[in-house]
């Protein structure tokens, strides 16, 4: 023969044992012994029959199935003479149609099998995979099938892709991310959230690395805590940022069925719970800072702040005036400074505005998240940065905006929790500020009463004081308006006494000189008379009795003089101005005082010439007397107290120096305040240089003071001459020389 012999058999003889062999050309090499064609036959034989896999032979030009082996038959359920008169479409439910095009697909993808479903002998339909080659019998073509059933693992890797599917919705519907990775950190598997805040598909993350992923410096991080979570095994929490939102990632290791280390995690949105943290930090922050700052520097601190937390880049405040009507800038933040070189009026209307004043007039937060496609937009002043996204917010008092909060410029959209976080800022800002105001008010307030006060109970002892030297000048001019009555009757009496007593002692020289003439003759007679002289010391006494005479007259004199000094240092209408002789006022004053000073003081005058001054005399002494008790009781035992005067161009002065023991420097600036003394616990009110400096304030003068401690003090009184052409000039209240 020429080629290798095949004999086309029928199908019978096919299965027959008695039949002539069936032989496959690429199993069997061409040999010309007989021997070697029954052993290839033999062994085809035993391949076909007894094939654990069902096996078909099958016609290509009819597609009648011509043999089918023991599996077959058992696998269809069909005897074999009946399973061998049928054709390939009497199993196979596939339309022609469906048949070419699963032929097609298998060609296009160079699979070595048909996929196809076949109807068993008790109507059950199988999936069945259908392994096809062509084999040749003396020249004629046949199909070798080969039947693989796949049913249950198709039902398997349905029912498993049917678990992926459903745990793939599970983990979508997680509220969070969900990832896993395997050991070399690329993407396995994630869920619709990640894809949704990535904002790709899927299949463009699965397979990818972080670096392919997320931008570098955020994938560095997450890759060197993958690697040490792949390392370590077991579980870790993190916290991670991306792009302005918080979260909490709970990642853990996981091995699949090879023992490979795999990488999980779960991460859950915390930006809401990061931003109510950082939004009560912020609002203890402007509580604390309320009593701290100036407000200027607060609203600023506080603006800075919402800007932060609302992740903008600019940011102002404006207050509202009380008219509604008018915007006063209060301040920016550094972003909407930046580059900044026009300066603008801090005061504008609010018609003039842009559309971020639309919270002031219609009272409402407003949001612009693509601010340049509004026509009516303003923006900021020229210079300033420019607006893509902005919010305004309005802090609303009763039925009036007081204060516009605002920020722009935020990387993504503003939404409504970004006006909560300005708005509840801006309220709390406000709420500071006006309780700082009020407290500020109400502080002002309570120092103005209590200068008022202070003025009242100092206006009142001055009052008191000035009523009890009233009294005391009303009682002194009684006093020696009464007292002068009966020294004038004493000084008249004492000179009619004088003369009796002259004209009495003549009358005596009289006698004495007869006496004298009768002699020893008629001593007898005188007797007595001797004797009542020589009792009386009549000689003495008619010596003494005029210098007795002449000091009470003198004595007399002193008493009308004093009584004269009193009545002009206190005489009547105290309040009254007029032109006074200030010189006789501080004689007058001496002498009032000097029973104080006589016992250790020497007084040095130092008089000049003083023209008559405009003043109320009687308190201008008053002021004098102060100085001069004051400096007799600073001298301890003895010492020099010394009163000068004088005139300096349209001012007179007086000084009063003591030898005394001087004040210290740090407590000359308070003996002017009311109550205060440095004298011991009973010696003084404290009272008397502040109703000096008083005085001289109200007779537009000055008091000043000069002292040295160990050495002594000297206190000056400035008054102008005429005090009615010092009303209108400043009042110079200096306290040292």
């Amino acid at each position: 023969m020429d080629s290798c012999p095949l004999t086309a058999p029928s199908a019978k003889g096919i299965t027959d044992p008695q039949a002539a062999p069936l032989v496959c050309p690429a199993q069997v090499s061409c040999i010309d012994t007989a021997e070697a064609l029954a052993e290839s036959e033999s062994r085809y034989r035993a391949m076909f029959v007894n094939n654990c896999m069902p096996m078909l032979l099958v016609n290509p030009d009819n597609a009648r199935i011509v043999d089918a082996n023991l599996e077959a038959v058992k696998y269809y359920g069909w005897d074999k003479a009946t399973l061998t008169s049928m054709n390939v479409m009497d199993i196979n439910t596939l339309t022609p149609d469906q048949i070419r095009a699963e032929m097609a697909l298998a060609a296009s993808a160079r699979k070595t099998h048909f996929d196809f479903k076949h109807r068993l002998a008790s109507g059950e339909v199988r999936d069945v995979e259908v392994f096809s080659s062509l084999v040749n019998f003396n020249g004629e073509a046949f199909l070798l099938s080969t039947i693989h059933d796949v049913t249950d693992r198709q039902r398997d890797q349905l029912q498993m892709k049917s678990m992926q599917r459903m745990l793939q919705r599970f983990i979508d519907e997680f509220p969070g991310t969900i990832y896993v990775k395997d050991s070399q950190l690329r993407m396995l598997m994630v869920n619709q959230h990640l894809v949704q805040a990535l904002g790709v598909p899927p299949q463009a993350l699965i397979g990818k690395t972080a670096h392919e992923i997320f931008p570098k410096e955020f994938a560095d991080v997450i890759t060197q805590l993958d690697l040490q979570m792949l390392a370590d095994g077991g579980r870790r929490m993190v916290e991670e940022t991306f792009n302005g939102q918080h979260f909490e990632t709970h990642m853990f290791a996981i091995e699949n069925d090879a023992g490979e280390r795999l990488l999980a995690g779960l991460s859950l949105d915390a930006t809401e719970r990061y931003q109510a943290a950082e939004l009560t930090s912020v609002l203890l922050q402007v509580n604390e800072l309320g009593g701290l700052l100036p407000e200027k520097e607060f609203l600023s601190r506080g603006l800075e702040m919402a800007e932060k937390l609302t992740r903008s880049s600019i940011g102002f405040l404006h207050f509202v005036n009380d008219d509604q009507e008018t915007l006063e800038l209060v301040t920016w933040t550094a972003g909407a400074l930046r580059g900044c070189t026009v300066a603008y009026d801090a005061h504008y209307p609010v018609s003039q505005a842009g559309i971020w004043a639309d919270c002031v007039r219609e009272k409402r937060p407003v949001m612009f998240n693509d601010y340049a496609s509004y026509p009516a937009k303003c923006g900021l002043p020229e210079g300033h940065a420019g607006l893509q996204r902005l919010i305004s917010v309005p802090v609303v008092e009763g039925d009036q905006v007081r204060m516009i909060m605002g920020v722009g410029n935020k990387a993504i959209n503003y939404s409504d929790a970004d006006i909560d976080t300005l708005t509840l800022i801006g309220n709390d800002l406000w709420r500071v500020v006006r309780r700082a105001r009020a407290e500020a008010a109400l502080q002002r307030r309570l120092e103005e009463l209590e200068v008022v006060n202070k003025k009242l109970s100092e206006a009142q002892v001055q009052l008191l004081q000035s009523e009890k030297m009233a009294a005391i000048g009303q009682l002194a001019a009684g006093v020696a308006h009464e007292i002068n009555n009966p020294i004038g009757f004493v000084k008249s009496n004492l000179g009619t006494l004088a003369n009796y007593i002259e004209e009495l002692l003549g009358l005596v020289n009289d006698y004495e000189a007869i006496e004298n003439k009768l002699g020893a003759a008629q001593a007898p007679l005188f007797e007595s008379v001797r004797l009542r002289k020589a009792s009386a010391d009549f000689a003495f006494m008619a010596t003494d009795l005029p210098q007795l005479i002449d000091e009470s007259r003198d004595g007399v004199s002193r008493v009308s003089k004093i009584v004269l000094d009193l009545k002009n240092f206190s005489r009547s209408g105290d309040n009254d101005w007029g032109w006074a002789d200030l010189q006789a006022g501080i004689e007058s004053t001496i002498n009032v005082v000097w029973n104080q000073l006589k016992y250790k003081v020497q007084v040095v005058r130092e008089y000049a010439d003083l023209p008559q001054v405009y003043c109320v005399a009687s308190q201008i002494n008053q002021v004098v007397m102060n100085l001069l008790v004051n400096a007799g009781q600073a001298i301890a035992e003895r010492g020099t107290l010394t009163v000068r005067t004088g005139v300096e161009g349209d001012q007179v002065w007086i000084e009063v120096q003591d030898t005394g023991c001087g004040i210290a420097a740090e407590k000359q600036a308070q003996v002017f305040a009311p109550f205060y003394t440095t004298k011991a616990v009973g010696l003084g009110t404290g009272l008397g240089l502040s109703i000096a400096a008083d005085i001289m304030s109200r007779h537009h003068g000055k008091i000043l003071l000069q002292s040295t401690p160990g050495v002594g003090s000297t206190f000056r009184l400035v008054l102008p001459i005429n005090a009615k052409q010092a009303e209108l000039e400043p009042n110079c209240n200096s306290r040292e020389l």
